[in-house]
C-alpha cells in the first residue's frame, strides 16, 4: 500500500512550491520538447526520396508516390494541433507531469514501430497518428507550464523555449541525411525512438506548481474531510460530469473573450500559409531548377533566421505594451505574405537564400507571439488558463496544414510551377493579418464589459510586470476576479468603474482618478476658504489679543 501511495504522490501536485531556480530546468525542459514536437517533421521532410524509392515496388504506392509519401508529416502536423484540447483537458486535471510523460512514451512507441513498417498506410498510423497524438500531449502540458514559473520575463522565457523548433531545422536535414546514407532509412526511425525516450525523463522535471486560495487555507484550517459525492440520479451525474468536463476544457473562454474567439479561426489561416512556406521551400528550390545539397541549404538558412528573430523578438517584447505587440505579431505575418506573393521574382540563388532568411526572421517573430498574445486576451488575467486557451487555439492551426498543403500540392501539378501554393499561403497570412485589425476594437468590448478603466487594463497587459512575492501563490496579476465584480447595467453605469476593493492611498502609490469622473476639489475648497475667512472676521479681536500675547510671552 505504501508504494501504491508514493506512486501515486509521484503524479499528483505537490504543496510545497519548488525552489524558484527550478524555473530554468523547466525552461530547458520546454526547450527540448519543441525540439522534437515541431522541429522534427522538418527534418524528415528531406526523406520524402528515400521513402519513395523504399515504397515504389508496392502495388499501394503506385499511383502517385511523391505526393503520397507526404502524407506521413501531413497527418502528423494536424495531430500534434488536433490532440490540443485533450492535452489541456488531462492536464488540467491529472497534472502536466502525467501528461507529458504519457505523450512521451506514446510518441516514442510510434517512432520505435515506424522502423518496422512496410506500407505507407502503417506509416501513416504509427508516426503521423500516434506520433502526432504524442507530440501534441508533450507540446501543450511543457508551454503551458512556462506562464506559471515565469510571471516575469515570460515573452523571452517562451521566445527561448521555440528556439529548440527551430534549431532542429538547421541540424535534423544533415543529420538525418547522413543517418539515412550510412544505415538506411529503418536507422533514422530506431535513432530518433531512442532520443525521444529520453523526453519520459524531461516529462518527470515538470513539477507541478501549488495554487494556493484562500479556499484552500479555510479548508486546511477547518480540516475538510467532506467527500464530494454524485447524485444517485443518472441525468444529474451526466450534467455534474458535463460541467466538470467544460470547466477541465474552460469553453467559457469563448463566451468571456471576444478577442480570443477571433483569434482562433484566424489559426486556420496562420497554418494553411505558415506550413506551405517553410515545408515547400525544398521542393521549390528542386523545381527552380537547384541541386539537393542547395536546396536543403535553404531551408537551414530558414532555421538560422528563425532563430534570429525569436531571439530578436524576445528581447525587444520586454516591457512592451500589448499594442505593440499585437502590431509586432501582425508585421511579421503581412511581410512574410507579400515575401510568398513575391516569390516568383528571384531569379538567382542569392535571391532564393534572402528570401528563405527573411521567411526564417519573420516567422520567427509572429510564430511564438501566438500563445502571448493568447495569454493576453485571458482576462481576469490567469497563468492557470492559459494551457486550457492555447489546446483550443491549436486545431484549427492544424486543420489549416491539412487543408492547405495538399492543396499547395494539388495546385502545383495543376498548373506545374510552385508559385502557386506561395501565392495561396501568402492570401492566407495575408487574411489572418487583416483579422488582428478587429482585435483593439473586441478588446475595447471587453474592456466594457468587465467595467475597467484602460489604465487598469495596460496594467493587466504587463506580462513581463513586476516579481510577485510568490510566484507560484496565485499565477494572477493584474484584473482579478477577487479586486473587480461587474456593476449593474445602467447608462451610469456604464461610465464609471469603481474598484470593489478600495486600498488605502499613500505617498509612494496615490490612486489613479479616473478622468472621466467629475471631480468637486475646486468647490471644496471654495468652502473652506469661506469657512476661513467668516471665522477670521467673527474672533478678529480674539485672534489679535492672543499675537500680543504671545509676543509678550516670547519677550519674557
Amino acid at each position: 500500500m505504501s508504494v501504491k501511495n508514493e506512486m501515486k504522490g509521484c503524479w499528483q501536485e505537490s504543496p510545497v512550491n519548488p525552489p524558484e531556480m527550478w524555473k530554468y530546468v523547466v525552461l530547458v525542459c520546454s526547450f527540448i520538447v519543441t525540439t522534437f514536437c515541431i522541429g522534427l517533421n522538418y527534418g524528415l521532410w528531406i526523406l520524402v526520396d528515400e521513402l519513395r524509392a523504399y515504397f515504389k515496388d508496392y502495388r499501394y504506392y503506385a499511383p502517385r508516390d511523391e505526393v503520397d509519401t507526404k502524407w506521413m508529416v501531413y497527418i502528423n502536423v494536424f495531430m500534434v494541433n488536433l490532440t490540443g484540447p485533450i492535452a489541456g483537458l488531462l492536464a488540467n486535471r491529472y497534472g502536466h507531469r502525467c501528461t507529458a510523460f504519457l505523450g512521451a512514451a506514446l510518441s516514442t512507441f510510434g517512432l520505435f514501430i515506424s522502423g518496422f513498417t512496410k506500407s505507407v498506410g502503417f506509416l501513416c498510423f504509427s508516426y503521423g497518428i500516434l506520433t502526432g497524438v504524442g507530440f501534441g500531449l508533450l507540446l501543450v502540458a511543457c508551454l503551458g507550464m512556462l506562464p506559471r514559473y515565469f510571471p516575469r520575463r515570460y515573452t523571452l522565457a517562451n521566445a527561448i523555449a521555440f528556439i529548440g523548433s527551430s534549431m532542429c531545422i538547421f541540424f535534423f536535414p544533415p543529420l538525418f541525411r547522413s543517418a539515412s546514407d550510412k544505415y538506411g532509412r529503418r536507422a533514422v526511425f530506431f535513432i530518433l525512438a531512442c532520443l525521444n525516450a529520453q523526453l519520459m525523463i524531461v516529462a518527470m522535471l515538470l513539477r507541478n506548481v501549488h495554487r494556493s486560495t484562500p479556499k484552500d487555507a479555510e479548508n486546511n484550517s477547518q480540516g475538510n474531510t467532506t467527500e464530494r459525492t454524485l447524485p444517485e440520479n443518472f441525468q444529474d451525474r451526466m450534467s455534474v460530469r458535463l460541467e466538470k468536463l467544460a470547466r477541465d476544457l474552460d469553453l467559457k473562454l469563448f463566451r468571456e473573450s471576444p478577442p480570443f474567439t477571433l483569434l482562433v479561426p484566424a489559426m486556420f489561416f496562420i497554418g494553411l500559409g505558415h506550413n506551405i512556406v517553410i515545408l515547400h521551400l525544398v521542393p521549390h528550390a528542386k523545381a527552380m531548377g537547384y541541386t539537393n545539397s542547395q536546396s536543403e541549404l535553404l531551408m537551414q538558412l530558414c532555421g538560422v533566421g528563425m532563430i534570429a528573430g525569436q531571439i530578436i523578438h524576445g528581447l525587444l517584447s520586454i516591457g512592451l505594451h500589448f499594442k505593440a505587440r499585437l502590431t509586432m505579431f501582425a508585421f511579421g505575418l503581412v511581410i512574410v505574405a507579400i515575401v510568398a506573393l513575391l516569390s516568383s521574382l528571384p531569379e538567382t540563388f542569392a535571391g532564393h537564400v534572402a528570401l528563405a532568411g527573411l521567411i526564417g526572421l519573420l516567422s520567427g517573430v509572429y510564430l511564438p507571439l501566438i500563445i502571448i498574445a493568447i495569454r493576453h486576451f485571458i482576462l481576469p488575467l490567469d497563468a492557470w488558463r492559459v494551457t486550457a486557451a492555447y489546446g483550443i487555439a491549436l486545431p484549427l492551426f492544424g486543420l489549416g496544414a491539412l487543408i492547405g498543403l495538399p492543396v499547395g500540392d494539388t495546385l502545383n501539378e495543376s498548373f506545374n510551377n510552385y508559385n502557386s501554393s506561395y501565392f495561396l499561403a501568402g492570401v492566407a497570412l495575408m487574411i489572418s493579418a487583416l483579422m488582428m485589425i478587429l482585435v483593439p476594437f473586441l478588446r475595447d468590448k471587453q474592456r466594457k464589459k468587465l467595467h475597467v478603466t484602460e489604465y487598469e487594463m495596460e496594467q493587466a497587459d504587463e506580462v513581463d510586470g513586476p516579481r510577485t512575492a510568490d510566484y507560484g501563490a496565485t499565477g494572477q496579476s493584474g484584473i482579478t476576479n477577487e479586486n473587480y465584480q461587474p456593476l449593474d447595467q445602467s447608462p451610469v453605469a456604464e461610465k464609471t468603474y469603481q474598484p470593489l476593493v478600495h486600498s488605502e492611498p499613500s505617498a509612494s502609490n496615490s490612486p489613479r482618478v479616473n478622468e472621466n469622473e467629475p471631480t468637486n476639489t475646486a468647490q471644496d475648497n471654495a468652502k473652506e476658504l469661506k469657512i476661513d475667512e467668516d471665522s477670521n472676521k467673527g474672533g478678529g479681536d480674539n485672534t489679535e489679543s492672543g499675537l500680543e500675547n504671545g509676543n509678550q510671552a516670547t519677550q519674557m
